[in-house]
């Protein structure tokens, strides 16, 4: 990227669509869909848990699925340049080129937007996936 440093778009409600195809070519369906099957038995606890603690399993889940997709990011590699290409208004070409720390830097980069995290804060909290299986 030399001096050119690739900016970031504010995700969209349309990058859905090519994150929950990634999601499912990475494997993170099963540790997502297991976690809300967590969520609902952990929600019949007579303990209530507090924002911190609740906030605290959210965070270690969502290190977990990174993780993961982060191990099988090579099963999704044209989907992911296609999103990356897209965030950054550049070429899938351009997002090739990249060396391998700018690419690394730019991978890193989206799985810390401030979005990507209210994305799965949101469907850890919805009852609309809970009997998914």
């Amino acid at each position: 990227m030399e001096d050119n440093k690739l900016i970031m778009r504010t995700l969209s409600g349309q990058d859905l669509f090519p994150m929950l195809k990634i999601l499912s070519k990475v494997k993170v369906k099963d540790m997502v869909l297991d976690f809300l099957k967590k969520r609902e038995e952990l929600s019949k606890w007579e303990k209530e848990f507090t924002e911190e603690e609740t906030k605290d399993i959210g965070m270690a889940v969502f290190a977990d699925i990174i993780d993961t997709a982060l191990c099988n990011l090579d099963l999704a590699k044209e989907d992911i340049n296609k999103l990356l290409a897209d965030l950054c208004n550049v070429s899938v070409n351009e997002i090739k080129k990249l060396s391998m720390i700018d690419y690394t830097t730019l991978v890193m980069e989206f799985f810390a937007k401030d979005e990507l995290s209210d994305f799965f804060k949101c469907i850890s909290s919805s009852n609309v996936f809970k009997n998914l299986r």
